[in-house]
């Protein structure tokens, strides 16, 4: 079958682009051929990370989207014999989906994420909640990374009949790799420098512990506007802090160490070698994929209690969940962790045995058989 991905996203971008890419792989290896058509200005490369060809196909708002820009979607679906549609995304692409849809009759599948979210700025709007009822309404079927974004879809339309939860995938193979953990005693935070993020609090917290375990290190990996404020809190606490790696192993701990940007092998390293893993999103995730690498990884971890952690999250058996703000509970349960071998050793074996389930060609199965559902039943439709 040939499919294609439609996308508005940056592709070149890690955290978003990576699980489109990577689920393109592991469905050609299924036996379907993918095709990545993104509007944004990095498609017109055409060819993505790892070699994946992709093609630039402009999706103007839908306020814009009429007359050629459609005619030039539905003229490269019938170019490259499309036989379904994959939206990664509900507005934008959902939009250009349904209206290719209307003058083809190519079917699509839409996959919800945060542009879904109610506290968005777009979802706000009145206009906009009415196209994604429409989209959702004609979609041929409707996927969702986590229970929490399936509940959103279904404020806005009842999609439950042909609504399914498939979560991200992660290649295990590639992160159970022989890749040299990074030496020292560290917590390792990753992320875009954002408040959202909430690396203040994992800051206030390694303040609150600097008396009690002063042989840990906090290192925070990624970049972003907050970086600089978060540097300057860190040195107000009186935390030692370090711009990148260096003397990371040799840290008597106390030290925050900015990593800022890590290429793909040195994420794995610091993961690796991380004493435990703390995700300290203050809300709305999508699908939190820093705990999915921390589990493949066999790693303790200390998480915001917010609905996109408990979707793929046991309490008490894959990681210690507290309030995403209460800097004291973040030390109390980082302290617990590191104090409990027992405890953390039970949370490593478990999160080691859940990441199975998410290897991507378990996840690309899923997608292949709503495909052909999606395909048997537009071809039945057309038999009568």
């Amino acid at each position: 079958m040939k499919v294609l991905f439609l996308t508005k996203y940056n592709l070149e971008k890690f955290g978003i682009a990576e699980p489109l890419i990577a689920l393109s792989a592991a469905l050609s290896a299924c036996g379907a051929d993918v095709l990545i058509a993104g509007s944004h200005e990095t498609a017109k490369a055409g060819r993505l990370r790892g070699g994946r060809p992709c093609l630039h196909a402009p999706l103007p708002k839908p306020g814009l989207m009429r007359g050629a820009a459609v005619r030039n979607l539905v003229g490269l679906c019938r170019q490259h014999e499309i036989e379904i549609i994959h939206c990664h995304g509900l507005y934008r692409p959902g939009y250009a989906a349904r209206l290719i849809k209307r003058r083809s009759g190519i079917p699509y599948v839409v996959t919800s994420w945060g542009d879904i979210v109610p506290s968005s700025s777009r979802q706000q709007r009145r206009s906009v909640r009415r196209r994604c009822r429409r989209i959702l309404a004609d979609a041929d079927a409707v996927t969702h990374p986590t229970a929490v974004i399936a509940e959103y879809a279904g404020r806005l339309c009842d999609v439950s009949a042909k609504s399914s939860i498939i979560p991200n995938g992660i290649d295990l193979s590639w992160w159970r790799s022989g890749a040299v953990p990074l030496a020292g005693r560290y917590i390792l935070a990753i992320g875009k420098l954002t408040e959202q993020k909430g690396f203040g609090v994992l800051i206030d917290a390694m303040g609150r512990l600097a008396g009690r375990q002063t042989d840990i290190s906090l290192v925070i990996a990624g970049s972003g506007q907050a970086a600089s404020a978060l540097r300057a809190q860190a040195g107000d606490l009186g935390l030692e802090v370090r711009e990148g790696l260096a003397g990371l192993g040799d840290a008597q701990g106390g030290a925050v160490f900015f990593a800022g940007f890590v290429g793909d092998e040195m994420k794995l390293g610091l993961f690796r070698g991380a004493r435990l893993v703390a995700f300290s999103s203050q809300y709305g995730e999508a699908f939190p994929g820093v705990l999915l690498e921390a589990m493949v990884c066999g790693k303790a971890i200390v998480a915001s209690d917010i609905p996109a952690t408990r979707a793929i999250i046991t309490p008490g058996e894959n990681a210690l969940l507290v309030a995403p703000a209460d800097a004291d509970a973040w030390a109390a349960a980082i302290g617990n962790l590191l104090g409990n071998n027992e405890l953390r050793s039970s949370i490593e074996r478990n999160n080691l045995q859940r990441a199975e389930q998410y290897d991507w060609p378990v996840i690309a199965g899923k997608f292949t058989e709503i495909y052909r559902r999606v395909l048997t039943r537009r071809r039945r439709q057309a038999a009568t």
